[in-house]
């Protein structure tokens, strides 16, 4: 379908300024009351994220968007129009081309008991119009549980994570009608292949697999993504099950993985009193793995493996993050409220 909005539109920022990676760069910028949940994806000025959920059975959660200049908040796709979305992922700007005439997100549509799982892509035009597609839509034959969060691969494919959340929390078909796993969705041929299989929740083992948050470095050599099986909806929070990052390395032509390199990079243990955390989103931000445990943004460092800084946030919980095209400010979506970073400069550089 294709709508007008009334609305002023700009496509990006440009950055030319480079400067060393450190996590100490990003400071708090400013904060927003809104019921920003997942998601999101940071198209300057605009920030679009999905909302908290209030219920679990009937479609509950729409996608808003707010200005982050001017504090303006419109609801850009309703509860009875974005079937459940969660994760989502922009397409970087091209540097071949000065000024784009659109700019896309795919969003991953956890569905409920009466609307299928999908996979969908939303345009926006510099004239204001958008245009929203279905990708992949879940069938018989390709069933999904509920697709989490998602990002682009090398040759523009969509990968993304389907932990068993949806039937758990009771607004998806119960028993699960596929694995917990890890897909990649060929755009063009709309072909949907498993990547990495990690299984039903038909025992106590296989309860240890959710996958969540999910990345590529920048390189496109390895793929991550993270594990919060230790938030097993209907049980105590249990340290026997995973708050991890894992990796797999890619296979030469990009379009699949090694499964002989799958390994783990970390755990992402909380602190005492937050101990409900998980590391829910995944993102390679100035060569770290970008994570969050609680309220705080974790930085991992993918060569020793290693936590090397946890960044607190003023907020309960952090859920996700998006970079905008510029990669100087980082949108963290925490719950009921949106939290604007900005990389901060040093005169030395």
């Amino acid at each position: 379908t294709t709508k007008a909005l009334p609305i002023s539109f700009v496509m990006g920022e440009i950055c030319t300024k480079c400067v060393p990676p450190s996590p100490e760069m990003w400071t708090p910028a400013n904060e927003f009351n809104v019921q920003a949940h997942e998601g999101p994806v940071f198209f300057y000025p605009w920030v679009y994220y999905t909302t908290t959920p209030a219920k679990k059975k009937a479609p509950n959660v729409r996608i808003e968007r707010l200005n982050v200049e001017t504090g303006k908040m419109e609801i850009f796709r309703p509860e009875s129009e974005a079937n459940m979305p969660n994760g989502m992922i922009g397409e970087e700007p091209r540097d071949d081309i000065k000024e784009e005439k659109a700019r896309t997100f795919y969003t991953c549509e956890q569905g409920h008991m009466d609307s299928p799982a999908r996979i969908t892509s939303t345009t926006i035009y510099q004239d204001g119009k958008v245009e929203y597609k279905t990708i992949f839509e879940e069938s018989k034959a390709q069933p999904l549980n509920s697709p989490n969060d998602i990002c682009i691969g090398p040759d523009g494919s969509l990968w993304f994570t389907d932990p068993s959340y949806g039937s758990l929390q009771k607004f998806r078909p119960s028993p699960p009608q596929a694995p917990n796993a890890i897909y990649r969705l060929d755009i063009k041929t709309k072909k949907l292949t498993m990547m990495i299989d990690l299984k039903y929740d038909e025992d106590e083992m296989h309860k240890k697999n959710k996958p969540n948050g999910i990345c590529f470095s920048r390189d496109f050599n390895w793929l991550y993504y993270t594990n919060t099986s230790a938030a097993y909806p209907g049980e105590d929070y249990c340290e026997c099950r995973h708050r991890s990052i894992w990796k797999i390395k890619m296979n030469e032509k990009g379009d699949g993985v090694i499964q002989s390199s799958h390994q783990l990079v970390c755990e992402i243990n909380p602190p005492k009193r937050h101990l409900q955390s998980i590391p829910d989103g995944l993102k390679w931000v100035d060569g770290y793995l970008l994570t969050s445990c609680g309220p705080a943004l974790v930085f991992v460092d993918p060569k020793t493996h290693k936590i090397v800084k946890r960044l607190r946030q003023n907020c309960a919980e952090v859920t996700n993050f998006s970079l905008s095209g510029c990669g100087k400010r980082l949108a963290v979506v925490a719950n009921n409220k949106l939290i604007i970073l900005h990389k901060k400069f040093s005169r030395s550089w």
